[in-house]
C-alpha cells in the first residue's frame, strides 16, 4: 500500500509531465494563421478542439513513444522518402502520375494543401503537444529522431498526416480506377514516415488522416456546411 507522501510524490511527477507542452509558434508559423482558408469557411474548429490526446504520463503515451523506438530501424530504408515529404508533400504523387504517364492539374490541389496550414496550425497551437524526443527525455527513454526541417511546431495533429490523407483523396478522384489504392497509399506513407523519423505519435498521424479526411469532404460540392465530427 503506497503511502501518503508516495502518493504525493508521485502526482507531483505526473503534474510536471503533464503540462509539458512544446512552445509557442515562431513568427513564421504565426504569420500562416493568416493565411487564406475560404475553401474551409464551414470548418467548426471548436468542434475539432474537443479531441485532447493521451496525457503525456499515461501508459498509452509511453508505449507510443516505445514504439518509435522500435521504428527507428526502419529509416536507412525510408531515408529518401522522409526527406522528400518533408518539404515536398505533393511531389510524390507527381512522381507517381509521371511514372504511368497521367496527367491532372495540380492547381486546386496546391491551393486546397495551402488553406489547410492555418487550419492544422490552429490546432496544433490549441493542443500544444511535445514532440516525442522532448517527452522521451523527460521520460528517460532513448528516442533520437531523423533531423528533418519542418518538425518545430507541435506535435498533435500531425500536419504531414492531414495533408498526405487530404492530397491523396484529392488526386485519388483525378485519377483512373486502378491508381486509386496506390495514390492513397502514398498518402498513408507520408503520415507513417514522419513516426519512423520519430517526430509524432501515433495518435499524431491517426489525428492528422482523420483531419484530412473531414477537409476533403469540405471540399465536396455535395457537403453540408454544418458538418460535425463523427465519432
Amino acid at each position: 500500500m503506497k503511502s501518503f507522501l508516495q502518493t504525493i510524490q508521485e502526482e507531483s511527477v505526473e503534474s510536471k509531465l503533464d503540462k509539458l507542452g512544446h512552445g509557442k509558434l515562431d513568427p513564421k508559423r504565426l504569420k500562416q494563421l493568416k493565411k487564406d482558408y475560404s475553401e474551409f469557411k464551414y470548418f467548426d474548429i471548436e468542434d475539432w478542439q474537443q479531441f485532447p490526446y493521451p496525457k503525456n504520463s499515461s501508459e498509452k503515451t509511453k508505449k507510443e513513444i516505445q514504439f518509435l523506438i522500435s521504428l527507428g530501424q526502419f529509416r536507412t530504408d525510408w531515408q529518401n522518402e522522409m526527406i522528400m515529404y518533408d518539404l515536398k508533400v505533393i511531389k510524390p504523387f507527381k512522381d507517381y502520375l509521371d511514372e504511368y504517364g497521367i496527367e491532372i492539374d495540380f492547381t486546386r490541389i496546391k491551393e486546397l494543401k495551402e488553406q489547410s496550414d492555418p487550419i492544422i496550425l490552429s490546432l496544433k497551437r490549441h493542443y500544444d503537444r511535445p514532440r516525442p524526443k522532448a517527452l522521451a527525455k523527460e521520460l528517460g527513454l532513448p528516442l533520437d529522431n531523423f533531423p528533418l526541417k519542418t518538425a518545430g511546431t507541435p506535435s498533435y495533429p500531425s500536419g504531414h498526416a492531414t495533408q498526405g490523407r487530404l492530397i491523396s483523396l484529392l488526386v485519388a478522384d483525378e485519377v483512373p480506377l486502378e491508381h486509386r489504392r496506390n495514390v492513397l497509399k502514398i498518402g498513408e506513407r507520408i503520415g507513417e514516415g514522419r513516426q519512423i523519423a520519430g517526430t509524432h505519435y501515433p495518435t499524431d498521424t491517426q489525428f492528422g488522416f482523420k483531419l484530412g479526411e473531414h477537409l476533403y469532404n469540405l471540399t465536396q460540392k455535395s457537403m453540408e456546411p454544418d458538418l460535425k465530427l463523427e465519432s
